[in-house]
């Protein structure tokens, strides 16, 4: 195994990130939540409060209104290293965390994108246990963000551009809880990130 990080940050979304009606929606990061703690399941994640409180993600299958799409996006994760490369193009209102994903990873200096497989494993701080994260696969890019990240509306070459720049990993990830996991492990601030 190959420690490539340490998860910075988790969060969640309370609601949609894509207001309005086409062909005029936006992209509004306002209902992201920075948690405690994630409660993974092999459905989706919650998340954790300090009050002894939990809350649904939207991208749970069991939320009312999810946004989950046939259990491939339950989970999400992006690294620390994408959001400087897109702040030093677009701008500083583009801060770690803002595209919504569950899991916000500090990469270790010497990892690249390109070392990522099918699997994370997840090592909760003072535990020898690991926790798989599979299916991994790359979250596509939408108008809506990549006009939040422009840093304005756009279309045609200006939005191929930004959609292109935003695409092969850059915007981030989806995974699973691997059903080989028996329970519904916790994970937080601090945890490690491996790859196999």
């Amino acid at each position: 195994m190959k420690l490539i990080g340490t998860i910075q940050q988790v969060q969640i979304q309370r609601e949609r990130l894509k207001k309005g009606e086409r062909p005029n929606r936006y992209y509004d990061p306002t209902p992201i939540l920075v948690v405690d703690a994630l409660k993974l399941t092999q459905r989706g994640v919650f998340g954790l409060l300090a009050d002894g409180g939990t809350l649904i993600d939207l991208h749970h299958m069991d939320h009312p209104q999810t946004r989950n799409r046939n259990n491939a996006n339950g989970i999400s994760f992006n690294f620390v290293g994408n959001y400087h490369k897109i702040q030093a193009r677009f701008g500083d209102h583009i801060q770690p965390g803002v595209g919504g994903e569950n899991i916000i990873i500090q990469q270790t200096p010497e990892f690249d994108l390109s070392m990522l497989d099918t699997e994370l494993l997840i090592q909760p701080q003072g535990t020898n246990q690991y926790i798989t994260l599979e299916d991994v696969m790359v979250a596509a890019p939408c108008r809506e963000f990549s006009c939040f990240v422009y840093g304005e509306v756009i279309d045609g070459d200006n939005l191929r551009n930004t959609l292109e720049y935003l695409s092969d990993g850059t915007r981030g990830f989806y995974a699973t809880l691997s059903i080989k996991q028996s329970d519904t492990p916790i994970i937080q601030a601090g945890d490690k990130i491996y790859i196999a």
